[in-house]
């Protein structure tokens, strides 16, 4: 693509020539016309320049010839084209493929580093038309040649450092890229010089494990290792994988007068220690923490690798269950759980449990750290009626469940009387509004504690011990679990259901605070 396409017409000698295109129809479309039966050639250029985009990039000579030219080819313009003499002069029919190859990468670009042992993997990419095929050859080494777009060199050697080269290709072009390849001795490779070994040890054959950790808590890596017979030397090196290459993050060595402690990066100063003899003690685990880890205990000779997968997970704080009246809503929340917490919710009406179709909503920042919402409402048709809702905040293991307090709602019918509305209209405080000549409805909200409350709730109560709250106006009616309370709370709120006459005062109105009741009396 973006050079220049030639299309001959020779051989073609009619007067009257033309060049057409195929288009997606099999409709041949003309580009040009040449008439050479005049004095002068008469070349006419058509709308189907326009209907290909090719005007201003497809000409033709106005001579015996009749070549065409497309210039700045592009994808589009692949298709056949006609130069057609009508039907004495004969035809040609091209058929234009247009191609490129742009550069080649190889991920990761390198230069790169590993361990003697170890393995790595590099892929090979170029975006071309057509589709392009892969080789790879090592600069200095001949005999090395591989293919495909991947290369996977496995049980790393000193002798597989080298820079590497992908060649991508296709029958028309090709391009080329490079890698760099260094393969090291890690630190328990050093100290193994040093080492006279003792024989007979062993060590298991590879294994993996997943340990799973709450943020600040402390986990132990297993690492497999199995001695068989005697012997004083061994070294254990813990590893993890930072920026694609592993690099050390622990090195001991027992039985020997060279020691070597690796230099971990500093998110993990402190925070390590070798727990019995190979498990790595990880403390105060943190969300960066989380990767692949990998162990290797050394003998003789390298032994097969213990790679642990460690997942760390955040626990989300308690759920608050807020209730909104007209309609009753119930709104679950909890926050900063990694992952956002799964919110369930336990509903009964008089004792026998009822089903819900709550929703579910929750987010999540880079960290995977988040917050979930559950809500869900009903339409109450009946008075007398108890619902008691309790919501749930879950996760995987380790999160540990957590549950809200249990929010009781009793619906009610009744009203106040006109002395009772104009008492209430001077309660301010309580955030009350009462319409004088008209019944309104009231929300009596009462905390109880569970744990040594009386067996009746009547007027034996000390008083002081309650809290109540009035709602007169639907934009009040919200009420919420306070902060800080637990699943051992519950929490009534008794809901009217209609509005009926006013009744006369009656003892129900002891229910209210002492300074209420004696303003609701001067009335």
């Amino acid at each position: 693509m973006g050079r220049s396409a030639t299309l001959p017409c020779t051989g073609i000698t009619n007067v009257f020539r033309e060049w057409q295109r195929l288009d997606t129809g099999d409709t041949w479309v003309q580009l040009i016309t040449l008439y050479t039966g005049g004095s002068t050639p008469d070349l006419q250029e058509k709308a189907g320049l326009d209907t290909f985009n090719l005007r201003g990039r497809f000409t033709a000579t106005a001579d015996d010839d009749f070549t065409a030219t497309i210039t700045n080819t592009r994808a589009i313009d692949d298709g056949r084209y006609l130069c057609d003499g009508s039907s004495s002069g004969g035809q040609i029919v091209h058929t234009l493929l247009t191609y490129y190859m742009n550069s080649a990468s190889i991920q990761p670009d390198g230069p790169a580093t590993e361990y003697i042992g170890g393995s790595i993997q590099f892929t090979c990419a170029a975006d071309s038309k057509p589709a392009v095929s892969f080789n790879w050859t090592k600069q200095g080494d001949s005999s090395f040649t591989a293919t495909g777009a991947t290369l996977h060199i496995s049980n790393l050697n000193k002798d597989d450092s080298g820079t590497y080269q992908c060649t991508a290709y296709h029958a028309y072009d090709s391009r080329t890229a490079t890698v760099l390849l260094t393969v090291n001795e890690d630190n328990s490779q050093r100290i193994v010089r040093d080492i006279t070994f003792k024989p007979y040890y062993a060590v298991t054959a590879q294994s993996t494990y997943t340990r799973k950790a709450l943020t600040g808590s402390d986990v132990i890596l297993p690492c497999d290792y199995d001695q068989t017979a005697d012997g004083d030397w061994i070294i254990v090196t813990w590893t993890m994988r930072i920026g694609g290459t592993f690099q050390n993050l622990y090195v001991r060595t027992t039985g020997s007068t060279t020691n070597a402690v690796a230099s971990p990066p500093p998110q993990f100063a402190g925070r390590m220690a070798i727990d019995g003899i190979s498990n790595l003690r990880l403390t105060g685990v943190t969300i960066g923490d989380e990767d692949e880890y990998r162990c290797i205990v050394t003998a003789q000779t390298l032994s097969p690798v213990t790679f642990v997968n460690l997942q760390v997970f955040q626990q989300p704080t308690g759920p608050i269950v807020q209730v909104q009246f007209d309609p009753v809503t119930f709104t679950c929340t909890s926050t900063g759980g990694r992952p956002p917490a799964s919110l369930g919710w336990s509903v009964t009406e008089n004792g026998t449990p009822v089903s819900v179709n709550p929703t579910y909503t929750s987010s999540n920042n880079s960290q995977g750290v988040g917050d979930a919402t559950s809500t869900f409402n009903f339409t109450t048709t009946k008075y007398g009626v108890t619902y008691r809702v309790q919501c749930t905040a879950s996760g995987p293991d380790p999160i540990q469940s957590r549950t809200s307090a249990v929010v009781s709602v009793t619906t009610e019918k009744g009203g106040l009387s006109p002395g009772a509305q104009a008492g209430i209209g001077v309660g301010v405080a309580l955030g009350c509004m009462a319409v004088a000549g008209v019944a309104a409805y009231f929300f009596v909200v009462k905390r109880r504690k569970r744990a040594g409350r009386d067996k009746d709730d009547g007027d034996a109560r000390n008083p002081a011990d309650r809290h109540y709250e009035n709602v007169a106006h639907p934009d009040q009616r919200v009420a919420s679990q306070p902060p800080g309370s637990g699943s051992d709370d519950e929490y009534d709120y008794e809901v009217p259901m209609e509005t009926i006459q006013p009744p006369q005062p009656s003892d129900d109105y002891q229910e209210l605070r002492p300074a209420i009741y004696q303003s609701l009396q001067k009335h």
